[in-house]
């Protein structure tokens, strides 16, 4: 049977290359996706597509599964083929499901599946595509550098390449260690950035922490802290990372607010400077969290 190689069509960056398929006639990339346009693999399967740039049409033996180590968990039950001009993206169907993660899996598409709209004598072989659910979000530390000492702490940014949120049953808090003892607990925060970029993070414009000299500091973000928005079981693992502090300055002394009005704090308990605070207000630890009197 005569074969025609057909190009593939790279739609994204995030896309999964087909392994060992050099030779055939129907080779291709095929790229998974959040109908929203978020890539990621995290989303239960639905409806996937494989595009090529070649007019091509679905057999009547068509058959196209998702298999893990020889087992079949998944079929499409519709194959159908969607015209765009210039690309001719095979659409599959499955039942929505959200597969195991932590695990590699193979699209498989079978032989004799497709063939080409001008010459359906052309037919491809066997088709299989690898593709894997992680089982942790992956994160990136982004500010402060770990590895630069540090007068004051301003800002606590994680890069996520994962669609992401607060988990609901996590301990969403980042954790500042100062010499292994726990001194704070700060809310964190997720915001999008663009179509595959999240950030997650703390910020402390407004009140930075004083890094005293010499002083080692490990911001910690508990495993657990942020989930994908698809699925609460894939979540982040524990983040540890160590400052040293630079300030020449102590933070041993705390100095309050006393009885008049132009006496102001300049630092509050956990010796952090006070940059705006309204007169005669004060901070007051109270348990593990600090409140203004």
């Amino acid at each position: 049977m005569r074969k025609v190689l057909l190009a593939a069509s790279m739609i994204s960056a995030m896309s999964m290359f087909a392994t060992g398929q050099n030779n055939d006639p129907f080779s291709t990339h095929l790229t998974w996706f959040e109908m929203g346009g978020h890539f990621t693999n995290c989303r239960p399967v639905e409806s996937e597509c494989l595009p090529f740039t070649s007019p091509i049409v679905v057999t009547d033996i068509a058959e196209v599964t998702i298999e893990h180590d020889g087992e079949v968990m998944l079929r499409a039950d519709n194959l159908r083929v969607e015209d765009f001009g210039s690309v001719w993206d095979l659409e599959m169907d499955f039942k929505r499901t959200h597969l195991p993660k932590g695990q590699t899996y193979t699209v498989s598409i079978k032989p004799g599946s497709l063939a080409l709209e001008d010459d359906p004598g052309v037919t491809n072989d066997l088709i299989e595509l690898s593709y894997s659910i992680p089982e942790w979000i992956d994160m990136t530390l982004r500010e402060p550098q770990p590895d630069k000492e540090y007068k004051e702490l301003q800002r606590v940014e994680f890069y996520v390449s994962e669609p992401c949120k607060i988990a609901e049953d996590g301990n969403s808090k980042l954790q500042i260690y100062m010499e292994d003892a726990l001194v704070l607990e700060l809310p964190i925060a997720v915001k999008e950035d663009d179509w595959n970029l999240f950030t997650v993070y703390y910020d402390m414009k407004y009140m930075p922490i004083g890094l005293k000299k010499g002083v080692k500091y490990t911001l910690v973000l508990p495993q657990g802290a942020i989930s994908s928005i698809h699925r609460d079981d894939i979540v982040n693992e524990e983040q540890r990372y160590e400052l040293v502090g630079w300030s020449q300055s102590g933070i041993d002394a705390v100095e309050v607010a006393g009885d008049s009005d132009d006496s102001r704090p300049t630092v509050d308990m956990m010796g952090r400077s006070v940059k705006q605070t309204l007169p005669g207000r004060i901070y007051i630890r109270a348990g593990e969290k600090f409140v203004a009197r």
